[in-house]
């Protein structure tokens, strides 16, 4: 047994065993030897976390020089062991079986895969359906356009895409598609990064889907906050396995989740390696939406996105606002169309390509929501005319004055009172928005018609708002 006042220490009481007691060392002053009871049972979790019994023994004797109290305290770290032993040994079951659960959840959705005629991205395609895909060429199924005859709007088997503006109407046309799609008995799964259930199902509600389907298995739902872990996509495929579409609307949210960046381009792989290969692979018509910067016509990260999608691609641009009271116009235009039967169907024109309006009208008491076609005879496809700032506004200014003969980045730059970099950078930020050109392989730009379009319309409503104020 220790003496008093010999050092014993430890991680969590690296002091001599005499400060503890202090002057009431031995005395067997309350129950729990001197210390206080919050002091004491550290003192035991600290014991029973001991490997050698030897050093226990050591450990506690040098606390506790009562035999009396040695022993009560033994007894209390012998108990703490037994129960700790057996909260190991609950854990382990628990983590044995939900391991085997999750295996048995694997091997069921595998299963059910494989009799639905899923192979492994790895195996041999079939050489006579290759061949039967090869005769026919693939065409757009999912949601129709309004008219005779009647042409869907995205590819099954493939992954699709739709990215405009915040608010500018993205959710309306994949709601559209999707209540389009419930009408006609199909199963439809919507992954929602952004809204929330109370608002996804007003709108349904509004685009004529009844509660009756909506109680249905019919349309699943799911709004996650987490990455997606290895067990939830086992589950949240077992739900989508019978749907025909599966949406995921705000894909740099959902990214986001997952800890990955929409800008770098392995990390566009991963999502989409993670998230959406495996349902197109399925033949699922998958639909992803996205935002493009205030002003722009490009995904945020776009190239790297853009090389993710299979299918279709649409431009969702704002051309009258959705709102109460309102009638708001969607212009949809293909970006990008790996088949080339949406394209077929769109109006002749620049890239991109005007394919239909979606009208969303709630200026009448009965809302009402259709997608319109663009008619490939169609010759006029004006673009709508893009807010610029005022800045913007005084470089189509200078730029105007040069007409079709066009300006330097320094001749307008001296013309502005502006660096030439900086009007240069000007001039490519608007001939993102089509309003200005660059004259072939010079370095001279030229306003567009957009741009003098543009122009007009600022002259115009600057003109209204002097009036008024006169």
């Amino acid at each position: 047994m220790a003496t008093a006042g010999s050092e014993v220490r430890a991680p969590i009481f690296s002091q001599p065993a005499s400060v503890f007691h202090g002057d009431s060392a031995g005395s067997g002053v309350g129950d729990y030897g001197g210390l206080t009871p919050g002091v004491y049972f550290a003192c035991v979790d600290h014991c029973a976390r001991m490997a050698d019994t030897e050093k226990r023994q050591e450990w506690a004797q040098a606390q506790f020089r009562d035999g009396s109290q040695y022993q009560t305290f033994m007894k209390l770290v012998i108990q703490r062991r037994e129960s700790e032993r057996e909260d190991q040994a609950a854990s382990r079951e628990s983590a044995i079986r939900h391991e085997i659960e999750r295996l048995d959840i694997l091997d069921e959705a595998r299963r059910r895969w494989h009799t639905q005629g899923c192979v492994p991205s790895w195996g041999q395609i079939d050489p006579a359906e290759a061949l039967e895909a090869a005769r026919t060429p693939r065409e757009p199924e999912a949601g129709r356009f309004q008219g005779e005859p009647s042409h869907g709007v995205f590819y099954a088997g493939c992954v699709n895409g739709v990215h405009g503006e915040s608010e500018s109407g993205k959710s309306w046309l994949t709601l559209y598609v999707t209540a389009q799609e419930l009408v006609a008995g199909h199963v439809v799964a919507y992954v929602d990064y952004e809204d929330d259930e109370g608002s996804v199902y007003r709108r349904l509600r509004l685009l004529g889907v009844s509660e009756t389907l909506l109680l249905q298995n019919q349309f699943r739902y799911h709004r996650p906050n987490g990455p997606m872990t290895e067990a939830e996509k086992i589950i949240f495929m077992k739900s989508a396995e019978g749907a025909d579409t599966v949406i995921f609307d705000g894909v740099t949210e959902g990214m986001t989740l997952e800890g990955l960046d929409g800008r770098l381009e392995k990390d566009v792989a991963a999502w989409h390696g993670k998230v959406t290969k495996d349902l197109a692979h399925a033949g699922k018509c998958v639909v992803v939406v996205d935002h493009v910067p205030h002003g722009g016509n490009r995904a945020i990260g776009s190239q790297h996105k853009k090389a993710g999608l299979t299918g279709v691609s649409y431009l969702a641009e704002p051309v009258q606002p959705v709102g109460t009271g309102r009638r708001g116009v969607l212009r949809l235009r293909v970006e990008k169309d790996r088949h080339a039967s949406v394209r077929r169907e769109a109006a002749p024109g620049d890239r991109p390509q005007w394919r239909g309006d979606l009208v969303i009208d709630f200026s009448e008491v009965q809302p009402h929501v259709a997608l319109f076609p663009a008619s490939p005879r169609d010759e006029g496809c004006p673009k709508p005319v893009p807010k610029l700032s005022e800045a913007q506004l005084t470089y189509l200014r200078a730029l105007a004055e040069y007409a079709a003969l066009g300006a330097s980045g320094t001749t307008i730059g001296r013309d502005t009172d502006k660096a030439r970099s900086v009007a240069e950078k000007a001039m490519v930020r608007l001939g993102r928005l089509g309003c200005v050109a660059k004259i072939g392989t010079t370095s001279r730009f030229a306003i567009t018609e957009l741009g003098a379009r543009a122009l007009a319309e600022a002259e115009q409503t600057s003109g209204t708002d002097q009036e008024a104020s006169e």
